[in-house]
């Protein structure tokens, strides 16, 4: 946690490879990561649907890639709070029951804070008494995965923003999300 996104040293589209723990999530379990070998049901490949990154966004190092959405450190800090920042750019997260949208139950749309990307429906949605918004499944390519220090953490893949982790949770794997992360849009509005 904390480092910046072009250190992330694993990235991928879609299909997660393994399962990762929220540091200070003591009431998530976390079985461990494990690979395709040690786990069969898990895609042993790289999944058609996943492998290739949109034509708008281009690897430009083996420790980073080149956003569709970027901007410069300054720009960044101008666009988001001190709080916004430390969990968009700088991988933090925040407290425990902190967001209103952990609880939110209208139908709509949650996009990235960094970028207005739609990431998840609210159709997907779980309310869980973690205190994090926690969705079954994102929209097709709006999440960008990352394994750093044995954690599954997931970005926006316009941006690059960091969201939250993708967990082992209550016998489901859900994408735990940082409220502050995320723009709201109910239908109709």
């Amino acid at each position: 946690m904390g480092k910046h996104i072009s250190r992330r040293h694993i990235l991928r589209f879609g299909t997660v490879m393994g399962l990762g723990a929220l540091a200070g999530c003591d009431q998530i379990t976390f079985p461990g990561l494990s690979s395709p070998a040690q786990n069969p049901a898990q895609p042993s490949g790289p999944s058609p649907l996943s492998d290739a990154p949109p034509a708008s966004m281009s690897i430009t190092s083996a420790s980073g890639l080149r956003y569709e959405v970027q901007r410069t450190e300054a720009e960044w800090r101008a666009r988001l709070s001190e709080h916004e920042y430390a969990i968009l750019r700088e991988g933090g997260t925040e407290p425990r029951h902190s967001s209103p949208l952990a609880t939110e139950t209208r139908n709509g749309t949650y996009a990235c804070k960094g970028c207005e990307l739609p990431i998840y429906s609210s159709s997907e949605k779980i309310i869980l008494p973690q205190g994090w918004v926690f969705f079954h499944h994102s929209y097709d390519n709006a999440v960008l995965t990352g394994v750093d220090q044995g954690h599954i953490e997931a970005h926006c893949r316009r941006c690059g923003s960091h969201l939250g982790h993708i967990l082992y949770v209550e016998t489901q794997v859900l994408h735990c999300i940082n409220g502050t992360s995320l723009i709201f849009r109910p239908i109709g509005s």
